[in-house]
């Protein structure tokens, strides 16, 4: 997937109220895939986290009218965000988080524009002054339309200043494709940060009940990760560093997953005794020579062309690379 940054400073923006009085903490690791909140539940996101605010202005003018928020984000409904089904590719799954306006708010109507925001909060901590932390999301187009915009945002308050936002930085996400792509924010967390609000999300500013539908999946925020092939799992914990395998598939144990390990016999060279093993146990459920699945993802249960396909690609090299060193091992 190509990764895009960018890193766009609003010229204006309401600042969100706390949902819940200030705990100085430390930023927590997050990771959301939406596959095991229960889609049929009302209370899914928000019993996550999610959180809504909105935020109205004039149609005409663009002034700040007033906000309202925060509140759990709905699953479903007519307002701000719901768990979708189907939506997803084979890095998705089958259910993805959909961000769009609240059609419940009767401006709607009056041609006055309907930012609504669907976020996670948390407060910066002084152990995180100096970490970069990085929000990455997979995204793609919904059924948006008419003068709609919308945007993945990391946001700062300041609760010492009437909640000012000092940080502002997006991804504008209005003119997607239909086809999902991965992208990310990064942040660099200052001393001036340390007890302010951090929030990461999507929003959706829509009017006259305009459609303003976004599919957003994978959302998670790190700090200070290398994931080279952008797989979710960190370099210096993965089996594969270069080959995606979110499930890290490592079936003989030997610290190489399968989708980067060929070498069959584990002598830390992939030839033609490794071919051969490989066509011995071909159209079969071998675990070891299951390398792959359709688009050298991770493996499928079947030892076939897929896998093939795989052993040529590395052959005469060495598995991996992976946080392991490759050690023979005796047959």
């Amino acid at each position: 997937m190509t990764i895009k940054r960018t890193f766009v400073a609003s010229l204006f923006a309401a600042a969100s109220l706390l949902a819940a009085p200030l705990s100085w903490a430390d930023l927590s690791s997050y990771s959301q895939d939406f596959e095991g909140l229960d889609q049929a539940s009302p209370t899914a996101l928000g019993d996550d986290g999610w959180l809504v605010f909105a935020n109205v202005f004039d149609g005409t003018s663009g002034n700040f009218l007033y906000g309202y928020g925060p509140f759990a984000a709905p699953n479903g409904g007519p307002a701000f965000s719901g768990i979708d089904l189907g939506q997803g590719g084979p890095d998705q799954g089958a259910q993805q988080l959909v961000v769009y306006s609240d059609y419940n708010n009767g401006d709607h109507g009056n041609g006055n524009l309907i930012e609504a925001n669907v976020f996670q909060e948390q407060i910066v901590g002084a152990a995180d002054v100096g970490e970069t932390y990085t929000f990455r999301f997979d995204a793609k187009r919904g059924n948006i339309g008419g003068a709609t915009t919308a945007l993945a945002f990391i946001k700062t308050l300041d609760p010492n200043a009437g909640f000012a936002l000092t940080n502002f930085l997006t991804v504008d996400t209005t003119s997607l494709p239909d086809t999902w792509d991965t992208f990310e924010i990064p942040i660099v967390i200052d001393a001036s940060l340390d007890g302010q609000i951090f929030q990461i999300g999507f929003a959706s500013t829509a009017t006259n009940f305009e459609e303003s539908g976004v599919f957003y999946d994978n959302v998670s925020l790190a700090a200070g990760v290398d994931d080279t092939d952008e797989d979710g799992v960190a370099d210096d914990v993965d089996n594969c560093t270069d080959d995606a395998n979110p499930q890290q598939i490592d079936s003989n144990g030997d610290g190489f997953g399968n989708v980067c390990d060929a070498d069959l016999n584990n002598d830390c060279l992939i030839n033609f005794l490794d071919l051969g093993q490989m066509k011995s146990v071909f159209f079969s459920n071998d675990a070891d020579a299951d390398l792959v699945g359709p688009g050298n993802s991770d493996p499928d249960g079947l030892v076939n062309f897929f896998d093939l396909g795989r052993m040529k690609a590395t052959f005469f090299g060495a598995p991996g690379p992976s946080m392991s060193e490759c050690v023979p091992i005796p047959q």
